[in-house]
């Protein structure tokens, strides 16, 4: 095992994509705890990023020198990353769970043309099956029966945004090899609470009141505190390994997220799982296992810079 992962050092970077991705399938669990323990919205992702940042604090000291190295490339980076995951979790409270999905994981073709465009990278025939695969998948776990799902509201345009921003992320992390995980893990928080304030400001509706914090329990601060952590190890993992990936192989593995959470909904709630996920999951997890099969092409750019 440990021979293939040194011919192929790229599977340890998809494995390091791929395990948040699964975290992400199950986050609805302590959000909906936390649902009913008094937060509620959007604030839930404002409160897991503040005790996420909290977390980073100490950190920060260590990386301060890379991070002013780094100056706006630092931010830019840490605008996309942080800003791609607030629109994702924001698009979900202006629009049905169907659309906000479909929309974000177009996210696999935003990818593989901005890599080509941007990186250089060559479109692949296995690729472009690795793609059909996980679009196919798609469609048949969400059971889109009513035809293609154009953006119809502000939570389908903030989804489908979500999902472009991403790609554009994955291509600037793959760009910056001069600017380590930590310091991108903090930008990405850094910045993704900025945005996440900003949401406040707008007259887009659906968010709801400050939460009174004294009606909060201690088992629902447990719970925060909890999914901060895991999400903090889950967001360096996953930036460390989109740096060394290339973007739409990245962005494949995020699908994981739809298997894994199909699989949970069935085991802990009532939600249906029979021929249709069974066959959408695995048309992703083929999508995924097709990508990887192929060794990572060198760049026609150079990676590194900035």
């Amino acid at each position: 095992m440990t021979s293939l992962f040194v011919r192929r050092p790229d599977l340890l970077a998809s494995l390091a994509v791929g395990a948040p991705a699964m975290f992400w399938g199950i986050f609805w669990i302590p959000v909906r705890r936390l649902d009913e323990g008094g937060i509620d919205g959007a604030w839930v992702m404002i409160a897991l990023y503040t005790i996420s940042m909290i977390v980073l604090a100490p950190f920060a000291l260590l990386c301060w020198r890379g991070v002013r190295t780094a100056g706006w490339g630092w931010a830019l980076t840490g605008l996309l990353t942080g800003g791609s995951f607030l629109l994702y979790g924001n698009a979900f409270l202006h629009t049905d769970v169907v659309h906000a999905l479909f929309l974000f994981y177009l996210a696999p073709i935003w990818s593989v043309l901005l890599s080509r465009l941007v990186l250089g990278e060559t479109i692949t025939r296995l690729r472009l099956l690795a793609i059909a695969l996980g679009l196919g998948g798609l469609v048949v776990m969400l059971g889109v029966d009513s035809g293609w799902p154009l953006p119809r509201n502000v939570g389908d345009w903030l989804a489908l945004g979500a999902g472009f921003v991403w790609s554009c992320a994955a291509v600037r992390l793959r760009q910056t090899g001069e600017i380590g995980s930590l310091e991108q893990t903090l930008g990405f928080y850094v910045w993704g609470l900025l945005i996440g304030g900003l949401f406040f400001l707008l007259p887009l509706g659906g968010h709801s009141a400050f939460p009174e914090l004294s009606a909060i329990g201690g088992w629902t601060w447990a719970v925060l505190v909890a999914t901060a952590l895991v999400a903090v190890g889950g967001n360096l993992s996953l930036v460390w390994g989109a740096r060394q990936l290339s973007p739409a192989r990245a962005t494949i593995l995020l699908m994981m997220e739809l298997v894994v959470g199909a699989v949970a909904a069935s085991l802990i709630t009532d939600e249906p799982f029979g021929l249709r996920e069974i066959l959408g999951g695995g048309l992703i997890i083929a999508a995924a296992a097709t990508d990887m099969l192929a060794r990572p092409a060198p760049l026609a750019h150079n990676s590194s810079q900035g």
